[in-house]
């Protein structure tokens, strides 16, 4: 399923509240309009529908880390190192 339908699927429901901590981040024009629309559409707020979107990409990201992590005493595959896009979120996990 797309990340944007999981995260409209999120939208639908009663956030928990968690504890949470702050973080202050600058979005492009573009990116923030996006934002701004699909609060509305969802009648939240923008910091919320921003911290579902981020939360929902770390748990992938830690769902595919999980997924390629060895158990111990297995011997990792060997594959070539990869470089990080320039402007990555999350870097690649060192081998």
């Amino acid at each position: 399923m797309p990340a944007l339908d999981r995260l409209q699927k999120r939208l639908k429901q009663r956030p928990k509240k968690e504890p949470t901590r702050r973080l202050t981040v600058r979005l492009d024009e573009t990116t923030y309009a996006a934002l701004e629309a699909l609060a509305e559409e969802h009648q939240r707020p923008i910091s919320e529908v921003a911290r579902e979107a981020l939360k929902l990409l770390a748990e992938e990201y830690q769902q595919r880390r999980t997924k390629t992590s060895t158990k111990p005493g297995e011997t990792p595959p060997q594959r070539p190192p990869k470089a990080p896009p320039e402007n990555s979120l999350f870097p690649l996990p060192e081998e």
